[in-house]
């Protein structure tokens, strides 16, 4: 198990050639965790296969009356949502318009996100690009504020006490 809050799962995973999943808000409890930041926090499992991931994930979530915010959190049962083809005709998704891709782009992250747009029109998905009413380099910049604010408000009393050491 990890916590993430800007990619403290995925980055790792990704690195050594694991699967990690960053729950949606609510889905795993985050009772007991100290938090960095409550608007981005999660807990969730890296493993080596996705089937690993699907089953810790079914076992850690659900409604935890120590977190408010797993009131209203869907229950979800990813082992069974592996378990056959997820039938997408008709479904509309969206995806990001290429011009606004992220100057930093790797080429194969671009290739996997057209592959995959491929993949659901071939299986009957209704797919198309639309660009969003903002740049992502400033709603990067405003996520980083607001976590180091909210990281700051909780962790106020060490980061001002010069007897406590922060490594």
């Amino acid at each position: 198990l990890g916590t993430d809050t800007g990619g403290s799962i995925r980055i790792p995973a990704a690195l050594c050639g694991l699967t990690g999943l960053k729950p949606t808000f609510g889905l795993v409890s985050l009772h007991g965790a100290v938090p960095l930041s409550t608007v981005f926090d999660s807990i969730g499992p890296l493993a080596h296969t996705v089937e690993d991931i699907a089953l810790l994930t079914d076992a850690m979530s659900g409604h935890d009356p120590h977190d408010p915010g797993t009131l209203v959190a869907p229950r979800v049962d990813c082992s069974a949502a592996l378990s056959g083809a997820i039938d997408v005709r008709g479904m509309r998704i969206t995806a990001l318009a290429p011009e606004q891709f992220p100057s930093y782009l790797e080429p194969d992250v671009r290739r996997a996100r057209d592959e995959a747009i491929v993949h659901f029109r071939q299986r009957g998905a209704l797919v198309e690009e639309a660009r969003i009413p903002f740049d992502l380099d400033t709603i990067a910049a405003a996520l980083g504020m607001m976590l180091a604010t909210e990281a700051f408000a909780y962790h106020r009393d060490y980061a001002e006490d010069p007897a406590v050491l922060l490594d």
